[in-house]
């Protein structure tokens, strides 16, 4: 089988049922993200809330450094739009936290404290 590209990763799979070590040498080693301009996935969360900043979301830290979303003011699913556009940036959320951390952990990136603009 060939690789799959998910994330601009590529992951390997054996080539036969057998077969289970995975085909090392086709994984190609990706650099460290240095900016979160470096990471798909965190520039998708950021062009999802520059694109809905109209709705009053925001991305934070919180009291333990952690990235969070502020929804301000707070979310009634009634309003479907702002609901939907709110599971999509939780969703987004989820799929960058490994690198936020990862580039928070490191120094490289910081977000504005919880309760401040």
């Amino acid at each position: 089988m060939k690789p799959i590209d998910i994330l601009n990763r590529k992951y390997a799979y054996p080539a036969q049922e057998d077969d289970h070590v995975a085909q090392v040498d086709q994984i190609e080693p990706q650099p460290p993200n240095q900016t979160w301009r470096d990471s798909a996935p965190i520039v998708a969360l950021s062009d999802h809330l520059k694109q809905h900043e109209h709705m009053g979301f925001k991305l934070a830290a919180a009291e333990d450094g952690r990235p969070t979303l502020l929804f301000e003011p707070g979310l009634r699913p009634s309003e479907s739009e702002r609901w939907d556009a709110a599971k999509e940036a939780c969703r987004l959320l989820l799929l960058a936290r490994e690198d936020l951390y990862k580039l928070m952990d490191d120094g490289l990136m910081q977000l504005p404290p919880k309760g401040r603009g």
